[in-house]
């Protein structure tokens, strides 16, 4: 007996739906975010502050990109600290210098590119289920101070820290929040949200160019990121000459552009998945 050939759809379909969406995205926020403020400067200062949620949460993402990478190379990751308007800290110690450096200057833009490559290949709902966990670890690096004060550590870091920032715990538990409930969702709408995730972490991770090319010490004492990984080839960030120093940050932003440059093409890529005749 002859039958009709019949389609049955692969589990991870080629979602050309969401490349319109993404496309759509990025657009939008590259406008508002380069375009607008170029073409009409007196925009600039209301952009930042309607696209502040996505510099707050790179400085987030920054700061645990830090954090974690103490951890992998041996090291500790004591607490995290942000603070509204005025940036982050992660306190660690021990690991190596060099990685945890790169951690925080690469973390953005890297974390934006893996959210990306993965939100058209892997199945949703892991990845939202990795990024709740990962909002979690942050909340708790962000709470762990409260718990050395009651044990008693000591430590002239502590010393300084202030419970006022508690408040941009707003930031990991709002997303934790958005991540459980898109989780809810269709898998469609779960690739929605990994996707843009995936572009603000990009865009926050370009957003700190500026600081990466600040040769002169900061404000608050110290030097800036790149400034410091310079300083690990040398006798110390303050003996990097200006030529080099200019070197290191220009790595570094090469990398960080052609980490999302990847990651978005993987995402606009064709799967290769097509129905299965059977």
């Amino acid at each position: 007996m002859d039958t009709l050939p019949s389609e049955t759809p692969t589990k991870n379909p080629d979602p050309a739906h969401d490349r319109s969406f993404l496309l759509g995205l990025i657009g939008g926020l590259l406008f508002f975010w380069f375009i607008l403020p170029v073409i009409y400067p007196p925009a600039a200062r209301y952009t930042y502050l309607a696209l502040y949620p996505i510099t707050i949460i790179g400085t987030f993402i920054h700061e645990m990109g830090h954090g974690l990478a103490s951890l992998a190379t041996g090291g500790s990751f004591l607490w995290l600290q942000i603070e509204f308007f005025r940036g982050g800290s992660a306190i660690t110690a021990g690991g190596w210098r060099l990685m945890i450096l790169l951690g925080g200057l690469l973390g953005p833009a890297i974390t934006g590119a893996v959210l990306l490559a993965v939100s058209t290949r892997v199945r949703p709902r892991w990845v939202m289920i990795t990024l709740a966990l990962y909002f979690v670890l942050g909340i708790f690096f962000m709470v762990k101070p409260l718990w050395y004060l009651f044990t008693g550590f000591s430590d002239p870091l502590l010393d300084r820290w202030q419970l006022s920032y508690l408040a941009t715990l707003l930031v990991p538990v709002a997303l934790l929040a958005a991540t459980l409930k898109f989780m809810q969702f269709s898998e469609v709408g779960q690739r929605y949200f990994i996707q843009f995730l995936g572009v603000i972490s990009c865009l926050a991770g370009f957003s700190s160019n500026s600081y990466i090319f600040m040769y002169e010490p900061l404000a608050g004492g110290g030097y800036s990121d790149a400034r410091m990984i310079a300083g690990t080839f040398w006798t110390g960030p303050e003996t990097v000459p200006f030529f080099w120093f200019v070197v290191f940050a220009s790595i570094i932003t090469v990398t960080n552009i052609a980490a999302v440059l990847y990651g978005t093409w993987l995402a606009l890529k064709p799967t290769g998945s097509t129905p299965a005749k059977t």
